[in-house]
Protein backbone atom coordinates (compact mmCIF):
# COMPACT_ATOMS: atom_id res chain seq x y z
CA UNK A 1 0.00 0.00 0.00
CA UNK A 2 3.06 2.52 0.62
CA UNK A 3 3.92 2.10 -2.73
CA UNK A 4 0.71 3.57 -4.17
CA UNK A 5 -0.98 5.77 -1.57
CA UNK A 6 -0.63 9.50 -2.05
CA UNK A 7 -2.93 10.23 1.48
CA UNK A 8 -3.69 8.50 4.36
CA UNK A 9 -6.84 8.47 6.47
CA UNK A 10 -7.34 7.37 10.10
CA UNK A 11 -10.45 6.37 11.26
CA UNK A 12 -11.35 5.07 15.42
CA UNK A 13 -15.10 4.07 15.56
CA UNK A 14 -16.31 5.66 12.48
CA UNK A 15 -14.89 9.28 13.26
CA UNK A 16 -11.72 10.76 11.14
CA UNK A 17 -8.57 11.44 12.81
CA UNK A 18 -6.29 12.57 10.62
CA UNK A 19 -6.05 12.96 7.05
CA UNK A 20 -2.71 13.38 5.91
CA UNK A 21 0.03 12.83 2.89
CA UNK A 22 1.85 10.19 2.49
CA UNK A 23 4.85 12.57 2.49
CA UNK A 24 4.09 14.41 5.72
CA UNK A 25 3.21 10.90 6.79
CA UNK A 26 6.57 9.71 6.26
CA UNK A 27 8.38 12.38 8.02
CA UNK A 28 6.15 11.54 11.16
CA UNK A 29 7.12 8.11 11.08
CA UNK A 30 10.75 8.22 11.69
CA UNK A 31 13.30 7.47 13.95
CA UNK A 32 14.04 9.89 17.03
CA UNK A 33 16.55 10.02 20.28
CA UNK A 34 14.38 9.72 23.53
CA UNK A 35 16.14 12.35 25.96
CA UNK A 36 15.00 11.84 29.55
CA UNK A 37 16.29 14.94 31.81
CA UNK A 38 15.94 16.64 34.42
CA UNK A 39 16.28 20.39 33.01
CA UNK A 40 14.10 19.87 30.52
CA UNK A 41 14.61 23.70 30.04
CA UNK A 42 18.16 23.64 30.00
CA UNK A 43 18.70 20.65 27.71
CA UNK A 44 16.49 22.65 25.17
CA UNK A 45 18.39 25.71 24.98
CA UNK A 46 21.46 23.15 24.98
CA UNK A 47 20.28 21.45 21.53
CA UNK A 48 19.43 24.91 20.22
CA UNK A 49 22.64 27.14 21.08
CA UNK A 50 25.00 24.31 20.85
CA UNK A 51 23.81 21.42 18.26
CA UNK A 52 21.91 23.93 16.44
CA UNK A 53 19.17 21.39 16.69
CA UNK A 54 15.46 22.67 16.23
CA UNK A 55 13.47 19.31 14.88
CA UNK A 56 12.41 18.18 18.56
CA UNK A 57 9.21 18.19 20.35
CA UNK A 58 8.94 18.28 24.56
CA UNK A 59 6.66 16.32 26.57
CA UNK A 60 5.35 17.14 30.03
CA UNK A 61 6.96 14.10 31.56
CA UNK A 62 10.69 15.15 31.45
CA UNK A 63 11.09 13.91 28.04
CA UNK A 64 11.99 15.09 24.69
CA UNK A 65 12.16 13.81 21.29
CA UNK A 66 14.55 14.80 18.70
CA UNK A 67 14.17 14.17 15.28
CA UNK A 68 17.55 14.93 14.01
CA UNK A 69 21.30 14.53 15.23
CA UNK A 70 20.37 10.59 16.04
CA UNK A 71 23.81 9.49 15.43
CA UNK A 72 25.11 12.42 17.92
CA UNK A 73 24.20 10.25 21.38
CA UNK A 74 27.27 10.41 22.91
CA UNK A 75 28.05 14.32 22.47
CA UNK A 76 24.55 14.96 23.72
CA UNK A 77 25.36 12.87 27.00
CA UNK A 78 28.62 14.38 27.47
CA UNK A 79 27.59 18.13 26.83
CA UNK A 80 24.20 17.15 29.72
CA UNK A 81 26.56 15.99 31.88
CA UNK A 82 28.72 19.26 31.33
CA UNK A 83 26.03 21.30 32.10
CA UNK A 84 24.33 19.13 34.73
CA UNK A 85 20.93 18.54 33.78
CA UNK A 86 20.35 15.33 34.62
CA UNK A 87 20.05 13.37 32.12
CA UNK A 88 18.50 10.11 33.03
CA UNK A 89 18.01 8.29 29.59
CA UNK A 90 19.06 8.79 26.10
CA UNK A 91 17.39 5.82 24.05
CA UNK A 92 16.81 5.69 20.09
CA UNK A 93 13.56 4.77 18.96
CA UNK A 94 11.46 4.70 15.77
CA UNK A 95 7.89 5.46 15.14
CA UNK A 96 6.11 2.95 12.91
CA UNK A 97 2.72 3.22 11.61
CA UNK A 98 1.03 0.76 13.59
CA UNK A 99 2.38 2.76 16.74
CA UNK A 100 1.73 5.97 15.26
CA UNK A 101 -2.27 5.26 14.67
CA UNK A 102 -1.88 3.89 18.84
CA UNK A 103 -0.69 7.13 19.80
CA UNK A 104 -3.30 8.93 17.48
CA UNK A 105 -6.31 6.77 18.78
CA UNK A 106 -5.06 7.20 22.97
CA UNK A 107 -4.95 10.82 22.59
CA UNK A 108 -8.45 11.11 20.53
Amino acid sequence: MANIATKYGFLSHGKLLEEITAEDLMKKCNSYLDISVKDVEGMCVLLEKEFKYKNYKVYPDHHIHLFEGIENGENLCEAAAKHHLGLSGLNKRAVNLENYYMNMVEVG
